[in-house]
């Protein structure tokens, strides 16, 4: 009974709502898009007396309802390691680590390829991206190989900057390797690529190109790298660029569960209808007060697997507020209560004499094409917290997740100069007794010193480079005598032999 009552309230608000939001599998009923609403409070438990302020982190994610996965749901998933000169140690090995752990969301029936976008296997690294395994079907020697060839990236490290090297631009890398693809016949409609780099780029050319390729461009590293030359890409949102998708970049996203939301969503019937106009409202309780946001409560359009995130800073007199109730007279706060479980939780504090009150709750608004022009959908995310704990476990403490979003979305958005001043505050700012905040803002802190770095690189040594205009080409392994060694000593493992 403690540990169910350890959960008190529900750590990430409105995330076990999923298996409602996923609805019954059918193969008559369509699948929708639905909002998912995921609210994380820095603080879970009130302070007896005084007012309190703390934030809230809120995101809101486009969601398969009624999902249904495809009769044939075998995938072609193409990982592509970024090795730039810019691309840090730390983002490098992340992306690594990132590539092998994805490969346990993959089933046999899939193909893996694993490419770089340079080949650094030689004195000068490449300015053209480097084949390491091309598709092959999913399998433990696979998966091993795969390992074996992220250790060899990580060993032979990024992009050297001397002597300086041209770098061609992303969509010509994307373009040269789904070009390539062409000969080992992709799946139609199922291939989709995974670029793990801190820079993204619009893919225009690779739409109009490959229309049906799928391409995810996911941030590996703490922090993204903007270059700051006076203007700043922006996400295109219009169907030219459906398939094309930007994950940790304008705010912070777990990498892993982007990987597992990308194969999921891959293996699923694309969704009807779209999610339009979202807007966010706020709905404070007795004793609670908005003082402000950090990040956009609008967006144009919600895709499906597309997120968009803001933190609320709210300020709360704990004597002023209410004890939950589990008879509300709030028809929707009901269903919220019911949907995200926590009328079960209601009845366990009572257990325990402990008490939850209802700060808050984050009312989301948004058109759907299936719906009247003139109709408008709903959906409501409510802020409970403990009031008094009673003889209740402490709950789970997901304060630093709310860190991380927080320094993401302050760092991510200044230029280099104000964001060495903004770490050197929340390095200040960081309590004693929290390690993790501090080993945070340093790991952040020191992404941005390498970004510095770069900067400096760029405008002393690679103003005068020629530009990597038009098509380029595939460096293959073939041509790499060790690469070889590496695959026939892995044959030879895998075969019992010994390997010298």
């Amino acid at each position: 009974m403690q540990e169910v009552a350890r959960g008190l309230p529900s750590p990430l608000g409105n995330q076990s709502d999923v298996e409602a939001v996923k609805g019954p599998r059918s193969t008559t009923t369509p699948t929708t898009l639905n909002t998912l609403v995921t609210v994380i409070p820095e603080v879970k438990i009130l302070d007896k007396d005084g007012e309190q302020e703390f934030w809230v982190s809120v995101e809101i994610e486009g969601a398969l309802h009624n999902r249904r996965e495809l009769l044939d749901s075998s995938l072609d998933v193409v990982f592509i390691v970024d090795n730039g000169y810019y691309v840090s140690k730390d983002c490098l090995s992340h992306a690594l680590d990132t590539t092998v752990g994805a490969l346990r969301q993959l089933s046999p029936g899939d193909r893996v390829a694993l490419y770089a976008t340079h080949c650094t296997h030689g004195p000068v690294a490449s300015t053209v991206p480097d084949r390491l395994l091309p598709l092959r079907s999913v399998s433990q020697h696979t998966e091993d190989l795969i390992r074996d060839l992220a250790s060899d990236i990580a060993t032979h490290g990024t992009q050297g900057w001397s002597p300086p090297r041209p770098t061609p631009p992303t969509a010509s890398v994307i373009l040269a390797i789904a070009k390539s693809l062409e000969n080992e016949a992709p799946k139609y409609g199922r291939c989709h690529m995974i670029l793990l780099s801190p820079i993204f780029d619009v893919l225009h050319a690779v739409s109009e190109t490959f229309p049906d390729l799928h391409v995810h461009q996911i941030n590996p590293a703490i922090l993204p790298y903007i270059p700051y030359d006076g203007h700043r890409k922006t996400v295109c949102s219009e169907t030219c660029c459906k398939n094309v998708f930007v994950k940790n970049w304008t705010h912070y996203q777990s990498v892993p569960d982007c990987i597992k939301q990308i194969i999921l969503q891959a293996r699923s019937y694309p969704p009807i209808g779209n999610i339009t106009n979202v807007h966010v409202g706020f709905l404070p309780k007795d004793g609670c007060e908005v003082v402000y946001t950090e990040g956009p409560t609008k967006m144009r359009t919600l895709r499906a697997g597309q997120t968009f995130s803001f933190l609320a800073r709210v300020r709360v007199c704990p004597s002023k507020t209410e004890e939950l109730s589990t008879t509300s007279e709030d028809p929707i706060l009901d269903h919220c209560l019911h949907a995200t479980k926590l009328q079960q939780e209601l009845h366990i504090a009572g257990i325990f004499h402990a008490k939850l009150t209802h700060l808050l709750s984050f009312q989301i608004f948004h058109k759907n094409a299936l719906n009247r022009w003139d109709a408008w959908s709903y959906t409501e995310a409510p802020l409970v917290v403990v009031k008094k704990l009673g003889r209740l476990a402490q709950p789970f403490d997901f304060s630093l997740e709310v860190y991380k979003r927080l320094f993401f979305q302050m760092l991510s958005k200044a230029d280099h100069a104000t964001a060495m001043e903004e770490v050197e505050k929340l390095a200040k700012a960081a309590a004693d007794e929290r390690s993790d905040i501090r080993q945070l803002v340093r790991r952040m802190a020191k992404e941005v010193q390498w970004h510095d770095a770069v900067l400096h690189y760029q405008a002393t040594a690679r103003q005068k480079l020629p530009m990597c205009i038009g098509p380029i080409d595939i460096a293959s392994s073939e041509n790499h005598e060790h690469i070889q060694k590496l695959l026939d000593a892995n044959l030879d493992k895998r075969k019992g032999r010994a390997v010298m």
